[in-house]
């Protein structure tokens, strides 16, 4: 039985909760919280605490969730990875690149796994995109959207709260670092707005758009091949749509004739995110959003933010 303690009992917190009371591998044994209140409210057979480093105590604890606002992530992870524990936290990892370094350093010395929470990687329907992505070519041009009509979060601007979910997309589809980044935004130093980020990669193009002020809920990722294209879309149905044939060659011809819905799994993305974390302890293999790829969403994240101050491009060829 692999045994947790989930360190933050917000909305998430209780997603945690819930969700992994339906494995039959693994459990929550320790919460902490901040506000008496909620821990005396929580159900369960729970060891409670106010002030995670008494946790630090137990030898028990195979995995640590972290569910905290995101400015209080790197020191509770850097805590926890110093204490010998493997730490799963909520995204954005941190909202400082060099803290990002510094987490590796001391989760590489202290050979525990770090993973990062980015939900869509784990959607199963974007799993099943990355396992056909070959069928479509070579890929030229993704275009991604995210909106919806909530507040960020007040921790943190709208970028680093929601980019993170379009960023680690458009990564892990492409598979490499961006050449050059340029990014506006509308709204940003209120913690609400729009932003809009061009990705550059070596042969291809991503455009991202997301934001929190659109009175509609949305989240697509079109991606263009040679051969073909998919569309991921989150809120549908059926959330995957796959066109053969489809792609920069080809005209737009019987486009209906090229359409098909390929079958995805039913797991939750959270329930595929904690067992890609419970595999990793178990040591069967690295999860996909492990410290090495969070590291290259917050440098995105870095770059884009010093872009939309300095109102100009992140160019690899000035600098690293």
């Amino acid at each position: 039985m692999i045994q947790f303690a989930l360190i933050g009992l917000g909305a998430w917190g209780k997603n945690y909760i819930s969700t992994i009371d339906s494995f039959t591998d693994c459990r929550i044994k320790y919460v902490c919280s901040k506000t008496p209140q909620i821990l005396q409210s929580l159900k369960g057979n729970y060891v409670k605490t106010t002030d995670y480093r008494e946790l630090f105590t137990y030898s028990d604890i195979d995995g640590v969730i972290i569910a905290t606002p995101a400015l209080t992530h790197f020191q509770i992870t850097k805590d926890f990875l110093n204490h010998g524990y493997n730490v799963l936290v909520e995204k954005p990892l941190t909202t400082n690149l060099e803290e990002g370094k510094t987490l590796q350093r001391i989760s590489q010395k202290k050979k525990k796994i770090l993973m990062v929470g980015y939900i869509y990687l784990y959607n199963p329907a974007f799993a099943k995109l990355l396992r056909i992505i070959k069928k479509i070519g070579k890929v030229r041009y993704i275009q991604t959207e995210g909106f919806d009509w909530t507040p960020s979060r007040k921790d943190i601007s709208v970028l680093w709260d929601w980019g993170s979910h379009d960023i680690s997309m458009c990564l892990q589809i492409m598979q490499q670092f961006p050449k050059k980044i340029h990014a506006s935004a509308y709204g940003i130093n209120k913690n609400v707005g729009t932003v809009s980020l061009a990705l550059y990669f070596k042969e291809a193009q991503a455009i991202i758009n997301f934001g929190c002020i659109l009175p509609k809920k949305k989240r697509e990722v079109f991606v263009i091949g040679e051969k073909g294209s998919i569309i991921f879309d989150d809120t549908a149905e059926k959330k995957l749509i796959f066109f053969q044939n489809r792609g920069l060659a080809y005209s737009n011809d019987n486009l209906e004739a090229r359409k098909t819905y390929p079958s995805y799994g039913n797991i939750s993305p959270l329930a595929a995110e904690i067992r890609a974390f419970r595999d990793a302890i178990k040591g069967r293999k690295l999860p996909m959003s492990d410290i090495q790829y969070a590291l290259g969403v917050t440098k995105i994240l870095t770059l884009s933010e010093q872009a939309i101050y300095k109102n100009t491009f992140y160019n690899k060829a000035h600098s690293d």
